[in-house]
This record gives C-alpha cells, structure tokens and sequence, in this order.
C-alpha cells in the first residue's frame, strides 16, 4: 500500500476509430510488387496490414501510410488487402477489403531443331495459350514467318552458335521470357 499526497493526472486514450478502405491496383503480376496506401485513423499510431490469405505475399512498410506488397511467386488468385489503425490501447476495427487479382505469369520454352545447316529452315514452338501474344527473338538467323504467333519459321545464316528466345504476354498482361535455345 502506499500513500499519496498531491494529485494525480490520468489521460484517457480512445482506441484507433476503424480504417478507411486502402487504395491500390486491382490486379497485377505476380512479379510485380503492388503498393498499397491508406488514412491513419483517428487517435491511431500505426498502420497494421494484413493479406488474407497470408501465403499471397510478404508487406513492408516504407512510409506510415503506404505498404508494399511483394507477391508469392507462387501465388495465383484473389487477395483481400485490409488495414487497421493501432495505438498503445490496441487496434481499432479493420477497414472494408480491397481486393486485388494476382495473376501468375506464363512460362514460355522454345522448342525446335537445335543442330540445323546452314541456309536450312527450320520450325520452333512454344505452347499457344488462348489469348497470349508472342514475340520472338532470334540470333544467327533471320524470321521468315510467325513473329506474334507461337510458331516462327526461322532462315540459319552461316555457321557458328545462333539462339532462339520467346517473350510471352498473357491476356492479364503479365509478360515473361523464355530460357534462350541454343
């Protein structure tokens, strides 16, 4: 027990008032980190994000009102992106979801001939998926017909080491390159 003479202030700390909803891209590439922002609450310190499902991503937070988003390279689907206000009191009520699509990239491979003559035509392929474009770069050699297709014609020049490579963009916009045929 203890005695006390004189008077004694106590403030009263309301907890954070519930988060707006956060603002951000409705959909992306998995490859592409998303940034995310939102208000600090009333009577709120911080910012607590949350991705549900967790597994989609890993956020920072570079700013008190921004959060980053890097995606799960394995993840593919719809997040929930909610934040709340926090203070020493707790945290005050989540904020409506935002919702973004993760979209996963595609994965072309070139395939054809790898050992031609010189002069000689020759056929290479990556899988059509309905809806993607296709680019296609080649070296030591020049395209006859295909280029937007995933099937080009391909003319070898002289000999020495020439290479294939395809670029494929899907209908979510998501782009990636294929490993180089050699």
């Amino acid at each position: 027990s203890a005695n006390m003479s004189g008077v004694s202030t106590v403030y009263l700390i309301d907890p954070p008032a519930a988060a707006t909803q956060p603002n951000g891209p409705a959909s992306t590439c998995n490859n592409v980190p998303s940034t995310f922002t939102a208000a600090l609450p009333a009577n709120g310190f911080t910012l607590l994000w949350t991705l549900n499902p967790a597994s989609a991503g890993t956020v920072t937070q570079p700013t008190l009102t921004t959060a980053v988003v890097t995606w799960n390279p394995a993840f593919e689907g719809v997040v929930a992106v909610t934040v709340q206000g926090q203070n020493e009191c707790g945290e005050g009520a989540a904020s409506p979801a935002h919702s973004i699509t993760v979209n996963a990239l595609p994965a072309p491979v070139a395939s054809g001939n790898i050992s031609v003559c010189k002069n000689q035509e020759a056929s290479y392929t990556t899988v059509s998926n309905s809806g993607s474009s296709y680019s296609w770069v080649v070296t030591g050699g020049s395209i006859q017909s295909g280029q937007g297709s995933n099937e080009i014609i391909v003319l070898w020049g002289n000999p020495g080491t020439g290479t294939v490579a395809v670029t494929e963009t899907s209908t979510a916009g998501c782009t990636d390159l294929s490993p180089q045929l050699t």
